[in-house]
């Protein structure tokens, strides 16, 4: 059973999970924004405790406090602080979609034992965001039923079986996490609109000026492993999500350190592939010197 704790630092909560566990400690990193640790929670157990596994959500999503500064630099103190109050030593950090982007990141700051970006990681590929595709987002985003949702504990209880119905404990267990009980007593989704996508421009104006000259301050073992049918291959024009195989494989030939797979998948590897997932993680750590 797992324990949840939550470590205070620069006047941030950061709410984390130990999952338990033997072997390498590992540090696991949600994707996003907008998701959090839970989305961990069905996979942790594939990997038969043979992983000392903690993961946690970054500020501003799950149970981790706001914040004012959601800079690559703050994000990655954050994974330190909680790295620090578990008295973790090199531990692999691992990391999904915008997760994988932290973990390069949080490597080229601080000792690791190892690198796992799971579609997701930094390249050389940071056009930002035009206006219509930010346009496009807001759209989405105003017409997601998760984010105009204002009722009761009985009306969310009610949204969330449906959603468990829909997709699964897993799901319910994310979206669960991302709701607040307000002032007046009703719930709603941790981020308005506007909220949600203000942050997301600021990681988007953060990633596009993190360049590949970050590997040279990593001196662990990489492993970076794509989706075939993901975005992010197929359109490398994503900003700095644009992780394409073209923006990838000179990494790797750049770096001895890094190794970059693709798997016949999409974005969503952790659900995609979880067991073949859960292997080669366990398999990474065991080689980590």
């Amino acid at each position: 059973m797992w324990r949840d704790f939550t470590v205070d630092h620069a006047g941030v909560r950061i709410a984390a999970r130990d999952y338990g566990g033997r072997g390498r400690d590992a540090v696991f990193i949600h994707g996003g924004p907008g998701q959090n640790l839970a989305t961990w929670d069905h996979f942790i157990p594939l990997m038969d405790a043979d992983i000392h596994a903690i993961a946690l959500d970054m500020r501003g999503n799950g149970a981790s406090s706001d914040a004012d500064d959601y800079s690559y630099e703050a994000l990655a103190s954050d994974i330190h602080a909680v790295v620090e109050h578990c008295d973790l030593v090199a531990p692999l950090v691992v990391g999904h979609s915008w997760g994988g982007q932290l973990a390069v990141c949080y490597a080229s700051r601080h000792t690791c034992g190892g690198v796992v970006g799971i579609d997701g990681w930094i390249t050389d590929v940071s056009t930002e965001l035009g206006d219509d595709v930010w346009r496009s987002i807001e759209e989405s985003y105003a017409e997601d039923p998760f984010l105009r949702f204002v009722g009761t504990a009985d009306e969310l209880a009610h949204v969330l079986r449906e959603v468990q119905r829909l997709y699964g404990d897993s799901a319910v267990a994310v979206a669960g996490r991302q709701f607040v009980e307000c002032d007046d007593g009703l719930y709603r989704w941790r981020r308005s609109v506007p909220e949600l996508v203000a942050i997301q421009r600021t990681i988007d104006r953060e990633g596009v000026v993190l360049k590949t000259d970050l590997y040279a301050s990593i001196q662990c073992p990489v492993l970076l492993i794509g989706g075939e049918h993901s975005p992010g291959d197929r359109d490398p024009r994503l900003g700095p999500w644009g992780f394409s195989r073209d923006a990838t494989v000179p990494i790797a030939e750049r770096f001895p350190n890094v190794q970059c797979v693709w798997w016949p998948c999409g974005h969503d590897i952790p659900h995609e592939m979880p067991r073949q997932l859960a292997q080669t993680l366990k398999d990474f750590a065991t080689a980590l010197p």
